[in-house]
């Protein structure tokens, strides 16, 4: 469907006009209209599909621009999402002809100074549960105008614990706010869940998309069940050429030590990312993939959700994640926007019931034997 046929405000026309959308994606068009027309929403679909948008724009079509009061409040998962939205949000207000406060709520960040904000008014928020429900407790912050309560990634906020907060900010919010819940993976129990804990009738809008296209993974034996060796002799390979690459690793001691003995063997262009570095340290990652000066990059699942970084050309899967599910996710990292990806999985024979589980519940995943050359 045309944008124009939307009739959505000039500047926020003027923002897509930019970045030249002509027409909006499938998340988009069914989730614009009815979050503008106030209905509450689970909105299902994977990463990289053009969820960010299908919330932002009901918030800036609907507010009160005048008012400085809280209008709007988005909840992501972890401090990279966060601002990842936070700079999306910032890059349309730079169309608004109308100033809008915004604040972005998470730790690592100047606490006072986020008080002071939050103080003189902030019309959208955008931050981790925690640390929004941190600065409430400090201010008298008045949500009698809030219009959007936008709850992203849900499940991973459930997996981390901070489901609670979410429920204690909820208390405090006037009926008529509008309440909506993004996810790439929502099953039924997760909804009746939340419809129970909020008391509403939440309409349940369901994306599947690129779910039906068939991936082919390069199923590789670990030689004499030797993974680091295996993945080192993959990536010397002649045909391992990528723009980036991202490793796979189940937990934070793992990825050390799988960046540790790759970096030793000469591999460069190389880094680490997991939940135990620090806030400056996450923050200077991120700048260095998204100005593409890394090649290689071994994290968690933690880099499985959310963020959406271009260029992905390569998938390696150095073990699995404890959570079956997160490997749909981790592999839908690439073959996206004309990337043509690659996905290499590192096995041994442990590990082949495991994969057959991910083959049953994923029929349209293929994984071809190869020897690495």
């Amino acid at each position: 469907m045309d944008i124009k046929s939307f009739n959505l405000k000039k500047e926020i026309n003027d923002y897509l006009d930019y970045k030249k959308f002509s027409k909006f994606q499938l998340v988009q068009e069914k989730t614009i209209p009815n979050l503008i027309k106030g209905k509450d929403l689970f909105v299902e679909a994977p990463t990289g599909t053009g969820k960010t948008l299908s919330f932002l724009i009901p918030i800036l079509e609907t507010i009160d621009y005048k008012n400085v009061e809280t209008q709007a409040i988005v909840i992501a998962p972890t401090r990279e999402l966060s601002i990842q939205i936070h700079n999306v949000l910032n890059e349309m207000k730079e169309f608004q002809e109308t100033k809008i406060k915004s604040l972005l709520a998470i730790g690592g960040k100047d606490f006072v100074d986020q008080l002071r904000k939050i103080k003189n008014g902030s019309q959208i928020i955008v931050g981790t549960a925690d640390r929004i429900m941190s600065l409430r407790r400090k201010t008298n912050h008045n949500l009698d105008k809030l219009k959007y309560l936008v709850v992203d990634e849900v499940d991973m906020i459930l997996n981390f614990g901070s489901f609670d907060e979410i429920i204690s900010l909820s208390k405090s919010l006037p009926l008529k706010t509008t309440l909506s819940f993004f996810s790439a993976s929502f099953p039924l129990s997760t909804q009746n869940y939340i419809k129970k804990l909020f008391n509403k009738q939440v309409q349940n809008i369901l994306i599947k998309v690129g779910e039906d296209i068939t991936l082919t993974s390069n199923f590789i034996k670990a030689f004499d069940d030797d993974k680091e060796n295996t993945l080192l002799k993959l990536i010397n390979s002649d045909t391992f050429n990528p723009y980036f690459c991202i490793i796979f690793a189940k937990t934070n001691i793992e990825v050390e030590k799988v960046y540790k003995f790759l970096k030793e063997n000469g591999v460069k262009k190389i880094s680490i990312f997991h939940n135990g570095l620090s806030p400056r340290e996450r923050n200077r990652l991120l700048k260095l993939i998204n100005s593409s000066e890394l090649v290689f990059l071994v994290t968690t699942d933690l880099m499985s959700r959310g963020m959406d970084f271009p260029g992905v050309t390569h998938i390696v899967n150095f073990s699995l994640p404890v959570d079956l599910t997160y490997y749909r996710h981790r592999i839908g990292r690439t073959n996206r926007n004309d990337v043509k990806g690659n996905i290499y999985d590192i096995y041994t024979d442990v590990d082949i019931r495991r994969y057959d589980e991910i083959s049953k519940k994923n029929p349209h995943i293929i994984f071809e034997r190869k020897k690495v050359k």
